[in-house]
């Protein structure tokens, strides 16, 4: 015996299915959400912590600019001063007589302007040999003239030995350091740059040098007052390493001591090979944000030297900013994962019950399936019957076209037979004449009707013929459909006699106004259909059949890219805004009770369109009248021309 599941045994099994379902639909959703938000997060976190980091970095960049431009401009009065000493009238006076007198009167000279700059520890004169010839000592801002006997030998000194590889007009500027006199460093410590430049007599003789101690104390005070000002830290460094300047005042000086920790390259060993690597450059490692650019005083590599302008911002102030940005970050993260867990939630949620819900549906559309394809069925004969009557709206157009050419052909034959029936006559009269007595006036009569006659026939036969070769061209513009060159004017003249007299529009007042110039490479048979079916349906809608009102048709070449536009314009009752919107839909009409088709406007549209490669368009207003624009190409590309091009 089959033991039957329970309803409760079932419900659960399906709750359980259920809720399998929904975190295995809630896991797809939320973990590429989970893994888009970290991404983004930490993308966040760059973005973050450039804008934190950014104004820092240009903070730094002007620094390290405003304290290298201090440093150009310092060294640049230093290099003035010297060439205004070095040509001065009473330095060359001396050095071409150094009698005793131009020497004192040079002395004087020196100690005024050494008191009167104020930066010149020392303003010397030596010579060749390296022996001091003048010197001034700039003391508690108070220039002193040093006498002949303490004088000093300079010539084993690094910077004289330099010296004397300078050619006229050159400088040279020694590296920064400590002032030393008698081979001791002097106290308290003076930081001097010096500066020198060759003289030279008349005769190209060189006389010594002219050297100046800069004191570079005020200097480095006003670059370390700029250094306050922000948090960064601001470093002098000469070539091997050593501080100059420094925010701690015990690392400075370390070569002058041969303290050989006191360097930079044993300090931050890796931040110091990175600096060293370009002139200039911002970068951020374990030991800060750096910043620093190459100072170099003279574009002479004999003579070259140069410093390290650097500017740090400690990790420790680095790591503020850093954690701070994190926690923004970890803040926007946790909520953007809240709300994509609460989003997916809900849409798993949705999901399942979805899934549930579409089992259902998937049943009622086994059932729907067979009501599809009987409306498939009843579909295709709609199709079928709608071609079948835009084929008979073609054939209903060439009938037209036929019956057109019969009415216009029955006058001109029917003037004909009529002419020929009189002159029938006369040559019986004439005939009668002869047998009875034929008189000269009898004959001029005969000959006079008879050439009058003669006229109307052959008239009347050119009209026909004309008639003829129109419909011959429609005819077979119609069956033929293949693209040629032709006049606008032609086409539209053989519409005019073959087909619309047939329907008393010319009874209307036609107004044409289109240039022979206009010669286009088209279709004359779609073209001739559609402006066919425009006018028909201005005569039959617009005017109502009635024998009043007028139609125009117009043609122009723009500078579009459809250059050819044609109107075909009526001042009949118009059409109402309601049915503007579907004026060109398959089967609408407003005569449907008096033989209208509805298919007049929509064969002109998908011929303008998917034929002539052109627009159909239409203006109306009620009781003004409407327009239909054409607008064309005045030759159709064919396959080929768009592949070629």
């Amino acid at each position: 015996m089959v033991k039957e599941k329970s309803p409760y045994s079932t419900s659960l099994a399906r709750k359980t299915m259920r809720t399998i379902n929904f975190k295995r639909t809630l896991t797809k959703l939320f973990v590429p959400w989970l893994v888009f938000i970290l991404v983004t997060s930490f993308l966040i976190y760059q973005q973050l912590l450039q804008s934190q980091t950014e104004p820092l970095e240009n903070l730094s960049r002007i620094t390290i600019s405003k304290t290298s431009n201090t440093i150009y401009s310092s060294v640049s009065n230093v290099k003035r001063d010297l060439i205004f000493l070095a040509n001065h009238e009473k330095t060359q006076r001396t050095i071409l007589s150094p009698t005793l007198s131009n020497k004192n009167s040079l002395a004087v000279f020196f100690q005024a302007f050494s008191e009167a700059s104020g930066v010149y520890g020392q303003i010397r004169w030596i010579d060749n040999t390296g022996m001091e010839q003048l010197r001034i000592n700039l003391k508690e801002r108070k220039a002193i003239i040093v006498d002949h006997d303490s004088l000093q030998s300079k010539a084993k000194r690094y910077y004289f030995l330099e010296s004397l590889k300078l050619k006229e007009d050159e400088f040279y500027f020694s590296p920064m350091d400590l002032n030393v006199e008698y081979n001791e460093i002097e106290i308290p410590w003076k930081p001097v740059l010096r500066a020198v430049t060759p003289i030279y007599r008349d005769d190209g003789t060189r006389a010594g040098f002219i050297v100046l101690n800069y004191l570079t104390s005020n200097l480095l005070e006003t670059l370390r007052e700029t250094s306050k000002t922000t948090d960064i830290d601001l470093f002098l460094i000469n070539q091997q390493g050593y501080w100059l300047l420094s925010p701690q005042r015990s690392h400075e000086w370390g070569f002058m001591f041969n303290k050989r920790e006191l360097n930079m390259a044993v300090t931050y060993p890796s931040s110091w090979r990175q600096i060293n690597q370009t002139d200039a450059g911002l970068f951020i490692d374990k030991n800060g944000m750096w910043n620093h650019e190459k100072i170099a005083l003279s574009n002479d590599k004999q003579h070259m030297f140069h410093w390290k302008l650097v500017s740090n911002l400690s990790k420790e102030k680095l790591n503020v900013i850093f954690n701070r940005v994190l926690l923004q970050t970890l803040a926007i993260m946790t909520a953007f994962i809240f709300l994509a867990f609460f989003v997916c939630h809900k849409i798993a949620k949705s999901v399942v019950q979805l899934q549930y819900t579409n089992q259902n549906l998937r049943q009622k559309s086994q059932e729907l399936a067979h009501s599809k394809k009987e409306l498939e069925t009843s579909l295709e004969i709609q199709k079928e019957t709608q071609n079948e009557l835009v084929q008979a709206s073609k054939l209903s157009s060439m009938g037209l076209m036929v019956a057109g050419v019969a009415h216009e052909l029955n006058t001109p034959i029917g003037s004909i037979q009529v002419t020929l029936t009189s002159l029938n006559d006369d040559c019986d009269k004439l005939q009668k004449a002869y047998l009875e007595g034929l008189r000269e006036s009898d004959v001029k009569n005969y000959l006079a009707r008879y050439k009058e006659g003669s006229a109307i026939i052959q008239s009347n036969l050119s009209r026909s013929a004309e008639l003829v070769k129109s419909f011959k061209r429609l005819a077979v513009d119609r069956k033929c459909e293949e693209q040629r060159v032709f006049q606008l004017i032609t086409l539209i003249d053989d519409l005019n006699r073959a087909i619309w007299s047939r329907n008393n529009i010319l009874s209307q007042l036609i107004n044409i106004d289109v240039s022979e110039e206009i010669e286009i490479d088209s279709y004359p048979g779609a073209l001739g259909q559609v402006i066919e079916n425009l006018v028909s349906n201005a005569f039959l809608h617009g005017l109502n059949s009635q024998p009043k009102g007028t139609i125009s048709i117009s043609a122009e070449i723009t500078n579009s890219s459809l250059p050819l536009k044609i109107q075909i314009e009526d001042n009949g009752c118009g059409i109402s805004q309601e049915n503007l919107s579907q004026i060109f839909e398959p089967f609408f009409t407003t005569r449907r009770g008096n033989g209208g088709t509805g298919l007049g406007l929509h064969l002109a549209y998908q011929l303008t369109h998917q034929v002539l490669n052109g627009t159909l368009s239409l203006e109306s207003e009620i009781n003004k009248g409407t327009i239909f624009t054409l607008q064309l190409p005045l030759r159709i590309q064919t396959k080929n021309m768009q592949e070629e091009q």
